[in-house]
């Protein structure tokens, strides 16, 4: 009885027991989920914004896949931070270049040309990182110094220190310590080492000082800048040509002087050959173009550059090129048109201006007008080119849609005169100039009692009367 007694009291016990432990063991997860939570706001704020200090807690915010406000703003934050850092090491990269400068100087200023090369090559890479060469360019002495060691007869000196300098040109205090070390002349002289990476950083430095500093020009002359450049148009690198003529047209422009040494160099034949060759290259033929432009009011130059067949060269990149090249091509043709009276292969070019007339802007069709204008003046076959092309119906289509514009009306008015009469075809370009109902424009623009557009205007009339 006892035992069975005691067998029943153990039975009824155990259940008791077993809810114990599993109440104690529920208490122990809610404990350790309640410890989890009990991290304060700040601390959270603080894992979120600055998850470096806190790499526990960011690892555990990192898993939540729910988006509060606190985590919206741990980005900007973070963002905030980067930039911080950044801006740390921009100041001590800039802070160690400017304290390795004076050893530099003196290493390159040492009569072991293997010295020399390691601190030049060094200066080098330096001047490739945006943190450092702020350090370099400000600093008059070592710029000195690669200025003077490009005197160095070796080609690997050279041409690191020409690296050097052409990237501490891009910037302005750079320039200003290249042009008052004496740097131009140097750059000049190293024009002339057969070299292509010390020729490339030759003209790449001079260029950035032509552009941005009118007074290197003048200088650049004088040092024969110009004579050691225009034989270089014969080279075939095109990157490098398209530094070379942009040079080339900074120290043409508004120079007669320079104009006449040019063409003494027989500068525009090179640029006939340049744009033969390398009409691929949409920045080269700009720059080549824009040397030409500036060539062709040079009486001298002008006559050369027809004679070379300039006009029709030219005249086939008009409609392969963007808005600005054409422009510039234009502006070149109009120059030269006045003093090409007697060309008489220009057919294609005549049709290209046509179509430009007939549906280009206002400054292309002024510039096409005033072209056709010149080359239809005592020129019979450039006259019926133009008439068996309906180049009257384009001419009076843009006397109508300019028809307040001077610019576009004079040339037409001449154009339009010069076709209606001294040729077989003038019959028929005064017949297409009435069936255009053109007149009412011609005496609204008589009217106006502008001198030039009266003149054209009455000429015109004239020859449709007879």
């Amino acid at each position: 009885m006892e035992n069975g007694e005691n067998i029943r009291l153990d039975y009824n016990l155990s259940p008791l027991l077993s809810s114990d432990s599993e109440t104690n063991y529920t208490c122990t997860i809610f404990k350790e989920i309640d410890e989890s939570y009990a991290q304060t706001r700040s601390d959270r704020i603080r894992a979120a914004m600055f998850p470096d200090l806190c790499p526990d807690q960011a690892s555990g915010m990192a898993s939540s896949h729910r988006s509060t406000i606190v985590s919206k703003l741990a980005e900007p934050s973070q963002l905030l931070t980067t930039a911080i850092v950044e801006l740390l090491s921009l100041q001590d990269e800039t802070e160690l270049t400017t304290k390795a400068i004076p050893e530099l100087v003196k290493l390159l200023a040492d009569k072991d040309e293997t010295v020399i090369m390691r601190a030049v090559h060094m200066v080098h890479m330096l001047s490739r990182e945006s943190k450092s060469v702020n350090a370099i360019a400000s600093n008059p002495t070592l710029v000195n110094a690669l200025c003077d060691i490009t005197r160095l007869e070796n080609d690997i000196i050279r041409r690191d220190a020409l690296g050097a300098l052409s990237h501490i040109s891009e910037h302005a205090e750079g320039r200003m310590q290249i042009f008052r070390s004496g740097g131009i002349p140097e750059l000049v002289r190293m024009l002339g080492i057969p070299l292509d990476a010390v020729r490339h950083y030759a003209i790449t430095t001079l260029h950035n000082l032509l552009l941005f500093m009118d007074y290197a020009k003048e200088e650049t002359r004088t040092c024969g800048g110009l004579e050691a450049m225009t034989p270089l148009l014969r080279e075939s690198n095109p990157r490098f040509l398209a530094l070379l003529t942009d040079s080339l047209y900074l120290l043409l422009l508004d120079n007669p002087q320079s104009k006449l040494a040019f063409l003494s160099l027989s500068g525009p034949s090179s640029l006939t050959d340049l744009l033969d060759t390398h009409h691929h290259y949409p920045k080269l033929v700009y720059t080549a173009v824009r040397c030409i432009r500036a060539l062709s009011v040079c009486p001298q130059n002008k006559g050369a550059l027809i004679s070379l067949g300039m006009l029709n060269v030219l005249g086939d990149f008009i409609d392969n090129v963007d808005d600005r090249t054409q422009f510039a091509i234009l502006s070149a043709i109009r120059n030269l048109s006045d003093a090409a009276a007697n060309e008489s292969s220009l057919g294609p070019l005549i049709i290209s201006l046509i179509h430009i007339v007939a549906t280009g802007e206002e400054s292309t069709t002024a510039c096409a007008a005033g072209i056709l204008s010149n080359l239809t003046c005592n020129n019979i076959r450039n006259k019926q080119t133009l008439c068996f092309n309906r180049g009257m119906d384009a001419l009076c289509n843009a006397l109508e849609r300019f028809s307040t514009i001077e610019e576009v009306t004079e040339p037409t008015l001449c154009a339009l005169r010069h076709c209606t009469a001294r040729h077989p075809l003038a019959s028929q370009a005064q017949s297409d100039i009435r069936l255009s109902q053109t007149l009412p424009v011609i005496l609204e623009l008589i009217s106006s009692m502008r001198a030039p557009v009266v003149k054209a205007a009455l000429g015109l009339v004239r020859n449709l009367a007879l």
